[in-house]
């Protein structure tokens, strides 16, 4: 009787211990992302890994666009913004992405790429972490940038 008790005790402390152990792990606490940038050496598009910790105050879509106007991490890529700007305004809005930007980034932009190639690049960063999103629709000072 003393044998199975003994056993019966050991089984359920290793059973606990295996319980804690998975009760712990470690749950995520950031989302992956990957980004495109233009290579400043070889004009290609170029990615980057990017590790954004999670935040329950903004939805994932608007803490990306965030985390883009940073720039990227490694130095041989182009930053779509110059240092200090920010976003007007980003929502989601069912299915579409909106964000407006102050017209003076059209300057700030052209000066490293045409236009065209940051708009396309930023939907693509767009469309390829969210797939939830099938619509990016860019504002400068509340006018639309391109209107499909």
């Amino acid at each position: 009787m003393n044998f199975k008790f003994s056993n019966m005790l050991l089984f359920l402390v290793f059973a606990g211990l295996i319980v804690l152990y998975f009760l712990s792990l470690p749950i995520a606490k950031h989302n992956r992302y990957t980004m495109y940038f233009l290579n400043l050496r070889t004009k290609q598009v170029g990615t980057e890994a990017r590790y954004v910790l999670k935040s329950g105050n903004v939805s994932r879509e608007v803490q990306f666009v965030q985390e883009l106007i940073l720039g990227a991490m490694n130095h041989d890529f182009y930053d779509y913004f110059t240092k200090g700007t920010n976003y007007t305004s980003c929502f989601v809005d069912g299915d579409t992405l909106y964000v407006s930007f102050p017209k003076s980034i059209l300057t700030d932009v052209q000066t490293r790429m045409p236009f065209e190639k940051f708009y396309e690049l930023f939907k693509k960063n767009i469309f390829a972490n969210f797939s939830n999103i099938t619509e990016v629709c860019m504002f400068l000072d509340g006018v639309q940038v391109y209107s499909e």
